[in-house]
């Protein structure tokens, strides 16, 4: 995983400038460990990317010159805010929901964009793999999987 750093940093960028609601999120990068990851969201929207290397994969592969290999690498993307209104009163707020969903859409059309396709990370194939969201504590999220799939070749 070698383009990891420029992975995360390119995601982050697309995502601030192409999603309104989340332009003044606050990013969080490199480390779904992170101890600020899900932490106290009561100052607005946040956002983390950072690679998954137990969901990553690699197989040997033949392409160019030997030996290589076919690597997927594991990605998440999380976005959280502060739910406190609805964990306190114990009520949904379906407006609260529906911008939630409507959230979900606009990130995950970034996925299925041609461009968006290296991001980070030339020669590269961006693979938008899956989706979830739910209530932490006082914190709503979303969660993202992609994978970023690319031939890496042997060095001498």
């Amino acid at each position: 995983m070698g383009n990891a750093r420029s992975i995360v940093d390119a995601w982050l960028l697309d995502i601030a400038r192409n999603v309104p609601e989340l332009a003044d999120a606050t990013q969080h990068r490199y480390a779904g460990w992170g101890l600020e990851n899900l932490g106290d969201a009561g100052t607005g929207r946040h956002i983390a990317v950072f690679p998954v290397p137990k969901n990553s994969t690699t197989r040997p592969w033949t392409v160019g010159s030997l030996p290589s290999n076919l690597d997927h690498n594991a990605f998440r993307l999380l976005v959280w805010e502060s739910a406190m209104a609805e964990v306190t009163r114990l009520q949904d707020d379906d407006d609260a929901n529906g911008a939630w969903l409507d959230l979900y859409e606009t990130v995950k059309a970034r996925f299925l964009i041609m461009s968006n396709m290296a991001l980070g990370a030339t020669g590269s194939r961006v693979i938008y793999a899956d989706w979830d969201a739910y209530i932490s504590g006082t914190v709503r999220v979303m969660e993202f999987g992609f994978v970023v799939e690319q031939s890496i070749q042997f060095t001498a």
